[in-house]
């Protein structure tokens, strides 16, 4: 079946979801149903039936939660790609004077500190959390106008505006009545909206990079700057959402993201319009169909799995195997795999975190462990050149079907 495709990332999610839940209704329906046409049937036949249905449904579910993680994650991902541009185009539809307006309503006034370029509006808005994952969810936005944008103004309205976000945050309490919420961190967005009518020509090929590389992990805090560059009549900021898949801390960048949208362009982005963002994609090709993608990568995972089994076997204990993005590390009768990225930039070696075994069976690896694991691993990268970082690397990015 080709139908829904790949392009269209968010039908295939529905899709998906739709599928692993309509089995045991219509496995339920036609029990019912022939249970109904054919006269004299018992009961407690059809019971039977449906409960051994469920049962075996509910198995299958268990087995395959994993893979169908793996799937819906990777699906995000493209859902997000598809909505990131490098660049938004400013239409004729669009008025900055409509946008300040918009930035000038929202929250509450706060008070700028005293700093080098103070904004002209700072808006503040902090609600009670209704989640045991963050104690508040904060939303700071500061406005600033420029006639001439160059490279240091940019850096100092950056440090102004982080300035102030944090003088801001915190100060709102709240009547806590569960421990696990009062324990919580914060979940933080803040925005910065800069109006420039004109933007230094050296500072215009660094924006999309400068407005990506400051602050915040995406999930519980994240610093959005975003430069509507009147002269240029472009918009650029951090567009790319952070994957969500319904449960724990909804990602701060998420909130800022959304705060842009709102604001600036008044609920809108002008995707069309816009060039779309160059990067790397998780599926390079999105014309193939939803069911036929994943039967190919269900494969190509037991095939992977089936090689990563010969791999241990025959590994040393500590040997340690980099290969296509993957890291490989025999541990007496166990094993453990990672994901890891080399940026020879920086000489840094990004490594997803170790947390599970991965083979003979699936299981949490003790701390005292997982540091000397970690060690073997500096060592094994330091001999290369790279200094290690723990934990910066998405895992849905390594190695894929």
């Amino acid at each position: 079946m080709h139908i829904p495709k790949l392009r269209n990332p968010g039908l295939c999610r529905v899709m998906l979801y739709m599928i692993v839940i309509l089995i045991p209704v219509a496995v339920i329906a036609a029990v019912f149903a022939v249970s109904g046409l054919i006269e004299g049937f018992p009961d407690i036949a059809a019971v039977l039936i449906v409960v051994s249905a469920l049962v075996i449904w509910l198995i299958w579910l268990i087995r395959n939660a994993g893979f169908l993680l793996i799937v819906d994650i990777i699906l995000a991902g493209l859902a997000a790609d598809k909505a990131a541009r490098e660049r938004f185009v400013l239409t004729d539809a669009f008025s900055a004077a409509g946008a300040e307006r918009r930035l000038s309503r929202f929250g509450r006034q706060g008070e700028p500190v005293r700093c080098a370029t103070p904004p002209e509006i700072l808006r503040f808005r902090s609600r009670a959390s209704l989640t045991i994952y963050s104690y508040a969810v904060e939303k700071t936005v500061a406005v600033y106008h420029t006639d001439y944008l160059d490279r240091e103004l940019y850096r100092s309205i950056v440090s102004s505006a982080r300035t102030c976000s944090d003088s801001l945050s915190g100060k709102k309490k709240y009547p806590v009545i569960d421990g696990k919420r009062k324990k919580a961190p914060l979940n933080r967005s803040t925005v910065i909206v800069i109006f420039a009518k004109n933007t230094d020509v050296r500072l215009s090929g660094e924006l999309p990079r400068l407005v990506s590389g400051n602050g915040g992990d995406g999930e519980n805090s994240s610093f959005l700057p975003c430069v509507v560059d009147l002269g240029g009549r472009r918009c650029i900021f951090d567009s790319t959402r952070e994957i969500y898949e319904g449960f724990g801390a909804y990602p701060a960048k998420n909130r800022g993201i959304r705060l842009i949208r709102k604001l600036v362009f008044g609920g809108k982005l002008p995707l069309a319009e816009s060039p779309e963002r160059v990067r790397g994609r998780l599926v390079p090709d999105t014309d193939q169909g939803l069911f036929r993608w994943i039967s190919e990568m269900h494969m190509d995972i037991v095939k992977e799995l089936r090689e990563d089994k010969k791999r241990y076997r025959s590994m040393c204990d500590g040997e340690i195997v980099f290969e296509d993005g993957c890291i490989y590390l025999k541990w007496k009768d166990r094993a453990i795999m990672t994901y890891a990225e080399l940026d020879s930039g920086s000489m840094t070696a990004e490594i997803g975190e170790i947390e599970f075994w991965d083979w003979p069976t699936k299981g949490p690896v003790a701390g005292a462990k997982i540091a000397e694991m970690k060690r073997r691993i500096d060592e094994y990268f330091g001999r290369m050149g790279y200094r290690t970082n723990y934990g910066g690397f998405s895992e849905t990015a390594g190695k894929q079907p």
